[in-house]
């Protein structure tokens, strides 16, 4: 009698080599479900795992030392198989490697929250945002709270700079870095977003497919309407070229019209400016709190740009946003506190647009 479990094994694994004999858009279209493969630098080991997302634990692993050629070769081409099939692959660092701190800022910081956190992290821990790969965890009922509290990862990249350049000279593209502790959560990676690779997904080949195969079936349906419509265009033509004379000296009117139109508002325009920026200043005076003061106050198109000193910089945001004239604030610089006033030094820009003033 057949053991069942050990039946559906086998197929298993039978109908994973075959799918290494398909092209590889074939397999990535047939493989719905990524799996996860994890890289895990153990002295001078490099330890695989590989996960699917319908197993509990880990369904094989493979271990080499870096300075066996051979061994190495054979895993990295299984390794490369796998990704071949869209498999994610996230470098797992020990717990101990990271800093781990939480955090508080206004709620108004959560849109540009990373932009924020790494302006921030030479003031709230030894680094700077040059020196780490950084991440950070929100708790889904923060949205409750005027405050926002990130849970703050960071690994200084000297700790793993070394590794990841030996998975660079090995070919290896990494998804995510995660944590020990969290490498099944995919809201942490502390890969920047602008350095993630990118692929297209099969679902986008496949609308390409079908918006490619649309569009010839299109040229196909009306390639007899436009002959007809070709003639008639031909027609046309040479009715326009009769009254080619008429239609020049009718260019000519209309662009001293717009010519004309354009003279009669320059003052209107220029005037509506200067009562925008005078608006600006008059608003930006009533909603910045008493213990800020500028020195720079700059209007260029949409954007203004304040530079000062304040006793909580990072309020500012919040304060701006609550003007209905202001959106999009943000800081242009990372705020230096002043060792004489002991304020904080400030530059930060906002949009807004001159039809709310």
């Amino acid at each position: 009698m057949f053991n069942k479990l050990n039946f559906s094994a086998s197929i298993n694994w039978w109908a994973h080599g075959l799918g290494y004999l398909c092209p590889a858009p074939v397999r990535e279209f047939f493989n719905a479900s990524p799996e996860l493969i994890t890289i895990e630098f153990v002295h001078q080991d490099v330890i695989f795992k590989r996960y699917s997302s319908t197993a509990n634990g880990d369904l094989e692993k493979q271990q080499f030392n870096t300075q066996d050629e051979i061994v190495r070769t054979r895993i990295l081409t299984w390794l490369q198989d796998h990704i071949a099939l869209k498999a994610n692959v996230v470098l797992i660092v020990p717990d101990d490697f990271f800093l781990k701190k939480r955090l508080a800022f206004p709620k108004a910081t959560s849109t540009n929250l990373r932009q924020v956190l790494s302006f921030e992290l030479n003031r709230k821990t030894p680094f700077s945002a040059e020196q780490v790969y950084f991440d950070y965890l929100l708790d889904s009922e923060q949205h409750k709270t005027d405050k926002i509290h990130p849970e703050l990862f960071l690994v200084p990249k000297e700790k793993i700079d070394a590794n990841l350049e030996l998975l660079k000279s090995w070919n290896i593209k990494l998804d995510a870095i995660r944590p020990a502790a969290y490498k099944d959560n995919c809201d942490i990676n502390l890969i920047a977003p602008e350095a993630l690779p990118k692929d297209k997904s099969s679902s986008d080949k496949t609308m390409l497919v079908l918006v490619t195969a649309t569009c010839l079936l299109l040229i196909a349906t009306l390639y007899a309407p436009i002959i007809n419509q070709q003639k008639e265009l031909d027609m046309l033509e040479s009715a326009v070229s009769k009254n080619k004379k008429a239609a020049i000296q009718l260019k000519q009117l209309e662009i001293e019209k717009s010519a004309i139109i354009e003279q009669l508002h320059f003052l209107d325009n220029k005037r509506r400016n200067e009562m925008s920026s005078v608006a600006l200043i008059n608003e930006v005076t009533k909603i910045i709190p008493d213990d800020t003061w500028l020195t720079r106050f700059v209007v260029k198109e949409t954007e203004l740009q304040l530079q000062g000193e304040s006793s909580n910089a990072s309020s500012l945001i919040q304060t701006l946003e609550t003007s209905k004239y202001f959106a999009d604030v943000q800081f242009r610089s990372p705020v230096i506190q002043n060792k004489v006033t002991q304020k904080d030094k400030f530059h930060l820009s906002a949009k807004f647009t001159r039809e709310n003033i």
